[in-house]
């Protein structure tokens, strides 16, 4: 899934819940017009992983909330770690996320 052009956050925020409905798992990747890259990761649905530039973390997420526009695309993908013990440390549930987000 790629999407060349930007979209307002809410709206990619959407596509993203859509994938985390589905049950997906693979990388999310945000790119805004000047630059400035984000990705979530995503196994079966869940968010597990979370970056913007050298940001990581939790604290990623609250610089991803500041994003205005972004491109998009999803690369579904089998993840390589236990989706529970990886998320469960550091980040709440991807709804809570996804609400956050948005």
């Amino acid at each position: 899934m790629y999407h060349s052009y930007l979209e307002k956050l809410s709206d990619v925020i959407l596509t993203l819940s859509e994938l985390c409905i589905s049950r997906s798992s693979g990388t999310f990747y945000l790119s805004t017009a000047t630059g400035e890259s984000a990705f979530l990761q995503l196994c079966q649905g869940e968010i597990i992983k979370a970056e913007y530039q050298d940001i990581k973390g939790a604290a990623a997420l609250s610089c991803i909330k500041e994003i205005k526009c972004a491109r998009y695309f999803f690369t579904h993908e089998k993840v390589s770690v236990n989706c529970d013990s990886s998320r469960k440390c550091e980040y709440p549930n991807t709804q809570t996320i996804l609400k956050y987000l948005n």
